[in-house]
């Protein structure tokens, strides 16, 4: 479809952009890929949307509720988009459905350990958006991204936009639901270098304690209180 279509160009444009120093054009093309995966296919949502709220406001200024003076094709449309609202806030496969997708997210996940500050921030934050709406791609993405912490070869900048992400909340919670990708991180946090630099050595520990937030705790066996005592 469009979108496929639409994916496929920002991933060769992001291919013809990544060695350039055209970080406009980056931060543009960034834009655009947000755009793509945040796109929902229900044509209910957007402009019926703003006509249902017009609707109810007025209803509500007529003094008698919304219920009372909503015509039976605005109650209607309502529950449809109501409808539309949780069949795609539930369907988080369509990565699987859609895999033209996939390479349109390891291109932001590719850019988050760019050497410019401004690039990753907004990759970062268009990478976490595609995580929460297609969930299944980290068990195969995230182990790129973990790398760089403990790799010997990989550059300041790469190993702190790895550390940035891997310390937000959405990246944490969802590398601790993983138990392949909570021992990788665990381990490569264990061996990470900091090269020098204060910052790094407090996202490495923003990324450890954020990961640990999100680990359920053990259970604990308390003693009985009466229980005999053991000889």
């Amino acid at each position: 479809g469009v979108r496929a279509r639409l994916a496929a160009v920002a991933c060769a444009l992001g291919e013809a952009l990544g060695a350039s120093e055209g970080g406009r054009n980056l931060l543009q093309l960034l834009r655009v890929a947000r755009v793509i995966v945040e796109q929902r296919p229900s044509p209910l949502l957007g402009l019926p949307r703003q006509y249902l709220y017009a609707a109810r406001h007025t209803a509500e200024l007529c003094g008698a509720g919304a219920n009372a003076h909503s015509p039976r094709a605005i109650v209607a449309l309502k529950l449809a988009a109501r409808h539309a609202d949780r069949v795609s806030a539930a369907a988080h496969g369509a990565a699987a459905r859609e895999p033209a997708l996939a390479p349109l997210f390891e291109m932001q996940l590719r850019l988050c350990t760019h050497r410019y500050s401004k690039v990753r921030a907004l990759a970062q934050d268009g990478y976490k958006a595609a995580l929460s709406r297609h969930p299944w791609v980290a068990a195969r993405q995230l182990p790129s991204i973990i790398g760089p912490l403990s790799d010997a070869a990989a550059q300041p900048h790469e190993a702190k936009g790895a550390a940035y992400l891997l310390s937000s909340a959405r990246v944490s919670a969802t590398v601790a639901r993983e138990p392949a990708l909570l021992c990788a991180l665990l381990a490569a946090l264990a061996n990470s270098r900091d090269h020098g630099l204060h910052k790094l050595s407090r996202l490495i520990r923003a990324a450890f304690s954020a990961v640990l937030r999100h680990v359920p705790a053990p259970a604990t066996f308390a003693p009985r209180l009466g229980a005999p005592a053991e000889a």
